[in-house]
């Protein structure tokens, strides 16, 4: 009788101590909600897509679907025809937000610009170019989403733009999704839903970039730590940390990490190149390049002057005699040669003009950059 009611009395103090926390949950995600936090616009505006990765909430991907029956396909507000015409040569552009134009007119995208010049300069060839940029993928995802949804708009030519600033080591963090079958997880369900999650989620990482609780040696743990939080590499340099993850590219000896994420790279370049041989189009390469590689210096624009504070802040103490700018388009140069892939670089067109070619305060493109994409495009492919 004794135990019974000691067993009561235990079940009871319980569900108080649950209701308690649950309450206690609930106060602070209204109080997270109303009072806000820095980084509650990604939530707010990105799903964290289990397939496709990172992208806005109103991106055209989730209702896009290739209909033969339907004469036209929107993309991006551009109408075109469902079916490639024989005698017109079909070009895709794919890639992130440096393909797709951030904070330039679509018309002023460099595909667009490409287009107009091909238009201007080759009347006699009928050509179609389509930029199907999408905001937040890196080039894992947007593999995926070329080989499950663009892919039946039978192109002839396949660009990828690769984004310097984060494509590479953002690749990190998708965990190479096309090969775990895209499936989400309770983490990231969390983080879209909760704005408490997401707080936490954020402060965590940036804790862990500070002092390094974990890294990508840590094992204690298993998965029970995120692998995204577990992203630092044996130089202290967290992948997914704007620009800690960048400058870990430019160092002369990249850890083993910046090693794999190059070998993931490689390996999604070969995965074009052979669906290309598979569906018979051309996949090709065109080079988004950094402010740090085209100043010839570490140039974080969210950060002028002070380019390296950052670092600092984080604990990180790199000397400039430790960074080459150059090495990580060399090295995507090399994995071109190497697989028989055409790689386009306006590196070289871009130089003269400076940080002309970016946006005052973001790495992304200006109308400049642009259009001297556009020039380097049109003086190296063959159409």
């Amino acid at each position: 009788m004794r135990l019974a009611r000691l067993g009561r009395r235990l079940s009871i103090n319980l569900a108080l101590l649950c209701a308690t926390l649950l309450a206690v949950l609930v106060l602070a995600e209204i109080a997270v909600r109303v009072a806000g936090y820095e980084g509650e616009q990604e939530r707010l505006e990105s799903v964290f897509d289990p397939k496709f990765g990172t992208v806005q909430k109103d991106s055209w991907i989730f209702d896009f679907r290739v209909d033969p029956s339907q004469p036209t396909i929107t993309i991006h507000d551009q109408t075109f025809p469902t079916h490639n015409d024989p005698g017109t040569t079909r070009i895709l552009f794919v890639g992130d937000s440096g393909t797709e134009g951030a904070y330039v007119p679509p018309d002023a995208a460099f595909p667009a610009v490409y287009r107009k010049l091909l238009e201007s300069s080759h009347p006699e060839r009928p050509v179609e170019v389509i930029n199907a940029g999408v905001w937040g993928m890196t080039t894992i995802d947007e593999y995926v989403f070329f080989r499950d949804r663009l892919a039946a708009l039978q192109p002839d030519v396949v660009i990828l733009g690769i984004f310097m600033a984060n494509d590479i080591n953002f690749n990190l963090g998708h965990q190479e999704r096309e090969r775990r079958g895209g499936h989400g997880s309770w983490r990231s369900f969390l983080r879209q839903h909760s704005a408490l999650a997401h707080l936490v989620y954020l402060r965590t990482m940036a804790l862990n970039s500070r002092f390094r609780f974990w890294t990508s040696d840590s094992d204690a743990l298993g998965t029970l730590v995120p692998k995204e939080m577990r992203l630092v590499d044996s130089n202290g340099f967290q992948m997914l940390n704007y620009p800690v993850g960048e400058t870990a590219t430019y160092m002369k000896q990249p850890s083993d990490l910046i090693e794999h994420a190059f070998r993931i790279l490689d390996r999604v370049l070969i995965d074009f190149r052979d669906l290309g041989v598979r569906s018979s189009f051309r996949f090709e390469v065109v080079i988004l390049p950094t402010p740090s590689t085209i100043a010839g210096q570490l140039t974080m624009l969210h950060f002028i002057p002070d380019s390296y504070g950052p670092l600092t802040y984080y604990g990180l103490h790199v000397e400039p005699d430790q960074l080459d700018f150059d090495l990580p388009t060399q090295r995507v140069h090399r994995i071109c040669r190497e697989r028989g892939i055409p790689c386009i670089d306006p590196t070289e067109r871009m130089r003269p003009h400076g940080l002309a070619v970016f946006q005052p305060e973001d790495e992304h493109l200006s109308v400049l950059g642009h259009e001297l994409v556009a020039e380097e495009l049109l003086a190296t492919r063959p159409e």
